[in-house]
């Protein structure tokens, strides 16, 4: 679904990832002037940038909050690349037992990879 986009009063969805399939969950938010990227995953079934979330169509730099639902990584996964990799530079925030989980199972991902 590149470039889809819906608009619900003044909010604007950015879909860059996930849309018909598992993986890659990552959709930006535009409300008020301010920019919110929820989840940033990564596909299970690829490897490599093919695994990213659609990054070419984000602007790191203007996103303001980078939220992670969840720890699985098809939510999470693509979090230590956007952070190291683009220009990125607000809050990135998730639960404490996400954060708990997430440590351990991107360090078990790694592994296995």
């Amino acid at each position: 679904m590149l470039g889809y986009k819906i608009l619900i009063v003044y909010l604007i969805l950015y879909f860059r990832g996930a849309g018909q399939e598992v993986g890659r969950s990552c959709i930006v938010m535009e409300f008020k002037g301010k920019k919110i990227m929820l989840d940033c995953g990564i596909h299970p079934g690829l490897q490599g940038l093919d695994a990213l979330p659609f990054v070419d169509l984000i602007e790191a730099n203007e996103i303001d909050l980078l939220l992670i639902t969840h720890f699985h990584l098809d939510h999470s996964g693509a979090l230590p690349w956007f952070l190291l990799k683009t220009k990125f530079k607000g809050k990135c925030y998730m639960t404490h037992a996400t954060k708990a989980i997430y440590r351990w199972l991107l360090s078990d991902y790694i592994k296995v990879r």
